[in-house]
C-alpha cells in the first residue's frame, strides 16, 4: 500500500518523491494499520487534511447509523480509496511547467521576468515557489501576470535569506500578495515543509494557516 499511496500522491499533487513519502507516512501513521479510522478519534487539523485527500479521491468516508438508548446515532469512518489510489498511481500523464528556482545564482541565472518570457514563448504554465520568490523576488512581474500562468504553488516560508522551507507564517513572507493565487480555481498547492522530527504537525499547521489566509483572517 505504501508505494501505491506515494505514487498516487505524487501524481495527484505533483509532489517530489520525498514529500510524497512524508505525507504518505503521516496518513498511514494516523490509520495505525487499521482499515478504518473513526472521524471522532482525529483532531480538526487532521480532519482538514483528510477532507482534502477525500476531495482528490485518496480517502473516502462512510456513515454508520444506529440507535443507542432510543437516540439515533451517526458515526463516520475514514478509509483508503484503494481502487482510486491504484488508478492514480498508474497514471502517467505529463504536464510541463517551469518553476522559479533562482535561489542559487551559481546554478540558476534566470529571474522571474525571464521565466515569464520562457512560459509565454513555449506556452507552458508556471510553478510559483513562494520561498524562492521571497529570496530572489518577482521583479516587475505583477500578480495579474502570475494569475494568468501559474498552475501550481509551492507554499513554504523563510526570512528572505535562506531556503528554509518553514511552514506558512513562520517566516516574513507577505502572504496577502499571494492570496489571489491561492484562491484561483483548480490551483494545485503543495506545502513543501522540510522533513524533520515534527513534520506532521508542521504540515498541518502550514495548511491551516493557508486556509486562514484564503479566508482573510490570518494575522
Amino acid at each position: 500500500m505504501d508505494k501505491l499511496l506515494v505514487a498516487a500522491l505524487r501524481n495527484t499533487f505533483r509532489m517530489e518523491q520525498e514529500d510524497a513519502e512524508g505525507l504518505a507516512k503521516t496518513v498511514e501513521t494516523i490509520f495505525k494499520g487499521q482499515k478504518e479510522v473513526e472521524d471522532m478519534s482525529i483532531d480538526k487539523y487532521v480532519r482538514a487534511l483528510f477532507y482534502e485527500l477525500q476531495k482528490e479521491n485518496i480517502l473516502k468516508i462512510r456513515r454508520e447509523e444506529s440507535k443507542e438508548q432510543g437516540k439515533q446515532m451517526r458515526k463516520f469512518y475514514w478509509s483508503f480509496n484503494i481502487e482510486e489510489i491504484k488508478k492514480e498511481a498508474d497514471r502517467n500523464s505529463i504536464d510541463l511547467i517551469i518553476e522559479n528556482t533562482g535561489v542559487n545564482s551559481l546554478s540558476y541565472d534566470y529571474d522571474m521576468e525571464e521565466m515569464m518570457e520562457i512560459a509565454r514563448e513555449f506556452e507552458i504554465g508556471i510553478c510559483l515557489d513562494t520561498g524562492h520568490a521571497n529570496i530572489s523576488g518577482i521583479g516587475s512581474v505583477s500578480i495579474e501576470e502570475l494569475m494568468e500562468r501559474t498552475e501550481e504553488l509551492h507554499l513554504h516560508d523563510n526570512f528572505g535569506e535562506e531556503d528554509e522551507h518553514l511552514p506558512v507564517g513562520d517566516g516574513n513572507i507577505e502572504w496577502d500578495r499571494y492570496r489571489p493565487l491561492m484562491l484561483k480555481k483548480e490551483m494545485i498547492a503543495v506545502h513543501e515543509v522540510r522533513l524533520g522530527n515534527n513534520t506532521e504537525n508542521e504540515i498541518i499547521r502550514s495548511r491551516n494557516r493557508a486556509e486562514e489566509i484564503k479566508e482573510n483572517c490570518f494575522t
